[in-house]
């Protein structure tokens, strides 16, 4: 005959970190089916299993838990294993109770920080999932001893044995920002802080966007559709030959343009925002013509004037890239549209970009 195994007596709780809904009392929770844990992103949630052993011997147990969460919620701090069965997903190493004595076991879960903001989350479910039903399962390890040894032969499934099962929710929530401003006594309804929720949803992303107004302002980090406003800000023209980071160096520097506009400094420092050449006279070279020809006025004339032998109020502009790939990125057209709004209008020019470090210069 079988020998008969008599159930342990065993004292199990399992109490929530964080609550779904703290208008519960503790002891509203031993009585009600299942354990609800509230997950909020970004923080370590914990279920809190308590075993008491009221037999007179010691028992080994183990703790196994089954649901349709994500394998990366499970965060436990010491290692359990991938099970095989149907309704369990992980299961804890074997722990020794001793007579009389209670442990406290910590199943620890943590929501993605990204998880209500992931654009991705939507790709192939029509709505995120705030609700998770799961399982507890507490078994005892030590029956496979007390049976004969025959026995034991013969059913090496009885080698463990359920002594306790408990159900429990997982919710994931939003960290909630406007319910921390109500009395304690609202702060602990779950319907209400949800509805806070949806207003906060629609609030908060102008209440942030006041907090970042010094960044509207910046064209190096205003929106794209905020460029052409800033620019009409500082009088500067919109140029569809500039790409969209020259637009935003430009016109961040729009005012200190306008102090040296018309001097070589000016048409310098345009040129490298323009570019993105270094500040230097070997990159970007501005060079007056060195023979004048004939000039009235109060320059000087040569020791040697001659008529038309030189262009008057003529300068050349030479462009040297240390590489090839930014000898590509320059654009002869919008050099040229820089050149054209920064010089004198009575000036004229010659713009030469040198192909490569070491070729000669392709006018």
């Amino acid at each position: 005959m079988v020998q008969n195994v008599s159930r342990p007596n065993l004292d199990v709780a399992v109490t929530p970190s964080e609550r779904l809904d703290w208008s519960v009392t503790v002891a509203d929770m031993e009585h009600t089916s299942p354990t609800q844990l509230k997950l909020m992103p970004g923080r370590r949630c914990e279920l809190t299993v308590r075993v008491r052993n009221d037999n007179p011997q010691s028992l080994d147990l183990q703790l196994a838990v089954g649901g349709p969460f994500p394998s990366d919620w499970f965060t436990p701090y010491s290692p359990w294993l991938q099970s095989s069965l149907e309704r369990q997903r992980f299961t804890s190493e074997s722990f020794a109770i001793a007579p009389q004595q209670t442990l406290y076991r910590a199943l620890s879960f943590t929501l993605p920080e990204d998880f209500f903001e992931d654009p991705q989350a939507l790709a192939y479910q029509a709505h995120l999932p705030l609700q998770y039903g799961c399982e507890l399962f507490l078994y005892w390890t030590r029956i496979r001893q007390e049976l004969p040894q025959e026995q034991s032969q013969e059913q090496p499934q009885a080698a463990s044995r359920l002594v306790g099962y408990h159900p429990f929710e997982l919710h994931p929530r939003p960290e909630p920002i406007y319910l921390d401003f109500l009395p304690e006594i609202y702060q602990q309804s779950d319907f209400l802080g949800r509805f806070l929720n949806i207003c906060e949803q629609a609030l908060e992303p102008s209440f942030e966007m006041a907090d970042l107004f010094w960044a509207y302002l910046n064209p190096l980090t205003a929106p794209k559709a905020l460029l052409p406003f800033l620019a009409h800000w500082v009088a500067w023209p919109m140029n569809p030959n500039w790409s969209v980071s020259q637009q935003r160096k430009l016109i961040r520097h729009a005012v200190e343009i306008y102090q040296w506009r018309g001097t070589r400094r000016g048409l310098q420092f345009c040129l490298h925002l323009g570019t993105g050449l270094p500040l230097d006279d070997h990159h970007i070279h501005i060079e007056d013509a060195e023979e004048a020809g004939f000039v009235l006025g109060n320059v000087m004339l040569s020791e040697a004037p001659c008529l038309g032998g030189g262009k008057a109020y003529h300068f050349a502009v030479t462009l040297r890239p240390d590489t090839s790939e930014q000898c590509d990125r320059l654009e002869e057209t919008s050099i040229r549209a820089i050149i054209e709004q920064e010089k004198p209008a009575f000036c004229t020019y010659d713009l030469t970009i040198a192909s490569s470090p070491n070729s000669g210069f392709l006018s």
